[in-house]
C-alpha cells in the first residue's frame, strides 16, 4: 500500500489465523529472508535501516500485545503511518539519486509528474471522509462483510433522520456480527425512534445478555419502559445504568424524569442537578431542573435554569414559553409577555402561549390585543 496506494478501504476485511494453514508461514519467511538480504548487502546500510525502522515501529500492531481494532480488522493503513517514515525517507534518498543523473528539465519534469500523480490520488481519497455516511458507505462498496461499518453506517443514518435506511444496515450488522451488543442496542434505539418500544425491547435485552455490563443498554431499555408507560420498570432500569456508570448524565436525566412522572420531584430535582453538572451546556437537563423547580413553588430559583436552556437552544419554543410561564408566576409580567411573543415567532401555532400572552395583556391593560391572541387561541383549539 505504500508504494502502489490503491484500493485503500477504512475497514479491511478480518481474515483467520490458523497454524495448520501452510502458506501463512510464507508472511514471516519472507520477512526474514528480506531481512537477511539486507543484512548482506551491507555496503548499503539504507534498506536495513529502513527495513528495521518500519518493523519496529510497526511492531505494537503486529498482535503481540492487544490492540482493540483488531476486533474489526487485524491491519489497518494508519497503523503504519508512523512506521512509513523510514520507507519514504529512503525513497526520497533514492529518488534524489536517480534524478541527480537526469537532465536537468527531465528530472523537473518527473518530479512534478510524481507530485501531481500523488496529489490526484490524495485528492480522491480525501472525499471519502467528507463525513460518517460517505466514509462507512465507501467502506461497504469494497468491504460488505464490514460488520463495524455497518452498524457505523446504520447509527449514522438514524443520527440523520434516516431511520429506514439505519434499521436496514443495523440489520445486516447483526447478521453478520450476532454477538454484537453495540450492533443490538443501536437497532433498539432506531426503533425506539420510530416510537416502536416493543420491538426494541428485545433487542436492549439481547445487548444485556450479550454483555451485562453494557451500561448504554439499562439506560435504552429504561427509555423503552418509559415509551410504553412503564414506569417502575423504566426506574429499574435508570438505577442500573447509574450503579455500573454514576456519572452518566443521560440516565441521570431519565431517571429525573421518570420520578417526576411518578410524582417524586424531590428526588428528580437531584438527578437533574446531576446530569447539568456532569454536561455544562446539557440543555435538557436545564429545561426539567427548571421545569421541576417552578413546579415545587420555587419559581424564582427556576428562572436561572430555564433562562440557560434558552441560551443554550434558542430555537426552542417550548422552553421561551417555559421561560414565560415562570415570570408570569414571579410577578414579572413584561418579561413575560416577551418571552410569550419569542415562542409564538418560533412556532406561530402555539395554543398555549396565544392563551397565556392574552392572559398576560389583559392583567397589563393591552386589552385589544389581548383578544386578538385569546380569538387566535380559541380558533387554533385552545381555551377561552
Amino acid at each position: 500500500k505504500l508504494i502502489y496506494p490503491v484500493d485503500l478501504i477504512f475497514v479491511y476485511p478480518r481474515w483467520v489465523i490458523d497454524s495448520a494453514v501452510w502458506w501463512q508461514y510464507l508472511f514471516p519467511l519472507g520477512i526474514l529472508l528480506l531481512a537477511l538480504a539486507g543484512w548482506r548487502w551491507r555496503q548499503h546500510r539504507g534498506p536495513i535501516a529502513a527495513g528495521l525502522l518500519f518493523a519496529g515501529s510497526l511492531f505494537p500492531a503486529l498482535g503481540f500485545v492487544n490492540v482493540f481494532p483488531f476486533v474489526f480488522s487485524f491491519v489497518a493503513d494508519h497503523f503504519q503511518y508512523l512506521a512509513s517514515l523510514g520507507i519514504f525517507a529512503l525513497a526520497g534518498a533514492g529518488l534524489t539519486r536517480a534524478f541527480s543523473r537526469w537532465r536537468s528539465s527531465a528530472a523537473w519534469t518527473a518530479k512534478l509528474a510524481l507530485l501531481a500523480l500523488l496529489g490526484v490520488m490524495t485528492w480522491r481519497q480525501s472525499a471519502t471522509y467528507r463525513d460518517s455516511i460517505t466514509l462507512y458507505q465507501s467502506t461497504l462498496a469494497k468491504n460488505p462483510a464490514a460488520w463495524m461499518a455497518q452498524n457505523n453506517l446504520g447509527n449514522a443514518l438514524v443520527n440523520a433522520g434516516r431511520v429506514d435506511e439505519g434499521i436496514s444496515h443495523l440489520e445486516a450488522a447483526i447478521r453478520l456480527r450476532p454477538d454484537s451488543p453495540e450492533a443490538e442496542n443501536n437497532l433498539g434505539f432506531a426503533l425506539l425512534n420510530r416510537r416502536n418500544a416493543a420491538l426494541a425491547l428485545p433487542h436492549f435485552l439481547r445487548a444485556k445478555q450479550i454483555r451485562p455490563e453494557y451500561v448504554y443498554a439499562y439506560n435504552n431499555l429504561g427509555l423503552a419502559f418509559l415509551q410504553l408507560g412503564r414506569l417502575s420498570e423504566a426506574e429499574v432500569q435508570f438505577r442500573a445504568a447509574l450503579k455500573l456508570k454514576a456519572e452518566y448524565p443521560e440516565a441521570h436525566l431519565n431517571l429525573g424524569l421518570t420520578l417526576a412522572q411518578r410524582e417524586q420531584t424531590a428526588e428528580a430535582l437531584t438527578h437533574f442537578a446531576s446530569a447539568a453538572r456532569l454536561r455544562p451546556n446539557y440543555t435538557e437537563a436545564e429545561y426539567n431542573w427548571g421545569i421541576g423547580l417552578a413546579l415545587s413553588g420555587l419559581a424564582s430559583e427556576a428562572l436561572p435554569h430555564l433562562d440557560r436552556a434558552a441560551r443554550l437552544a434558542p430555537h426552542r419554543a417550548d422552553i421561551q414559553f417555559a421561560l414565560g410561564r415562570t415570570f408570569a408566576l414571579n410577578g414579572r409580567l413584561g418579561e413575560a409577555i416577551e418571552r410569550y411573543r419569542a415562542a409564538l415567532k418560533l412556532a406561530p401555532g402555539f395554543v398555549e402561549a396565544h392563551s397565556y400572552l392574552a392572559q398576560a395583556l389583559q392583567a397589563t391593560g393591552q386589552a385589544a390585543e389581548a383578544a386578538n391572541h385569546l380569538s387566535e387561541a380559541t380558533r387554533l383549539g385552545g381555551k377561552k
